[in-house]
Order: structure tokens, then C-alpha cells, then sequence
């Protein structure tokens, strides 16, 4: 019996043409895209994302402090402080706090420089160092 070895050399010289591959080009050309479109969207996602934490800090707080108020107004506790401190005093019995502030040592609970302001009014850096008692501030 005779074979025909001219087809199989055909066939197997067609072989190469069938396998489909991605050129280097083409795929450094869609990381590229995929790179911008990245590039664009994070910084939204990221400020969205920080946003809605802010807003639900925020609530969490309100909703807190509320709930302080009310104990204390409950226990009768609410009226009657002869200063500020003696309030804060009462208030920290009942809402969790993080650092009383003397009202002469406003640096221990801010930063050398924030930002005040916002919403309706133009935010502005104030150099809390200048600041010598909380009525001074804002």
C-alpha cells in the first residue's frame, strides 16, 4: 500500500495557521486601557467611599450623643452645672469620649493647623497655636 506523504506535509504545514494567539502589542494595548479607565474611576470611588463613612460617623455620633442627652435629662442631670466642665463632666458619665480638652490646652486635642470652616462658608486653615481658649475658637 502507498501513502501519500505529500498531503500529510500539507497538513501539518497548515497547522501554525489555525493556532490563534494575542500579540504582545494587543495585550500591553489593553492593560493600557484598562490602566486609564482605573486611573479614572478610583479617586470617585475612593472620595464616594469616604463620603458615606463620614455621613454614617456622623450619625452614629448625633444618634449617641442624643441618647446621652436624654438619659440625663431621665436622671435629671441635664441643667443645673455651674461651668462647662462640670456638664462635660456629667456628659462623659454617659457618652463615651475620647480626650476632655482643657479649655486653656487646645493643643493637646487638635493639630497644629486645621481646617474650619465648610458647607456654606469658605473653608480656611486656622493656626490653632494662636488659639489661646476655646472662645477664640471659630
Amino acid at each position: 500500500m502507498k501513502t501519500d506523504n505529500s498531503k500529510t506535509v500539507q497538513s501539518i504545514r497548515h497547522i501554525p495557521s489555525l493556532i490563534k494567539a494575542f500579540t504582545l502589542a494587543e495585550i500591553l494595548i489593553t492593560l493600557g486601557i484598562i490602566g486609564v479607565v482605573a486611573a479614572i474611576t478610583i479617586p470617585t470611588l475612593v472620595s464616594k467611599y469616604q463620603e458615606r463613612a463620614w455621613s454614617t460617623s456622623s450619625q452614629v455620633f448625633e444618634r449617641r450623643l442624643e441618647e446621652a442627652l436624654k438619659t440625663m435629662n431621665t436622671q435629671q442631670t441635664l441643667a443645673g452645672h455651674r461651668t462647662t466642665a462640670d456638664f462635660v463632666n456629667e456628659l462623659s458619665k454617659h457618652f463615651k469620649t475620647a480626650k476632655i480638652c482643657e479649655n486653656n490646652d487646645l493643643l493637646s486635642c487638635f493639630e497644629d493647623k486645621i481646617i474650619w470652616g465648610g458647607g456654606e462658608a469658605e473653608p480656611k486653615e486656622v493656626d490653632m497655636s494662636r488659639i489661646k481658649t476655646a472662645s477664640h475658637f471659630g
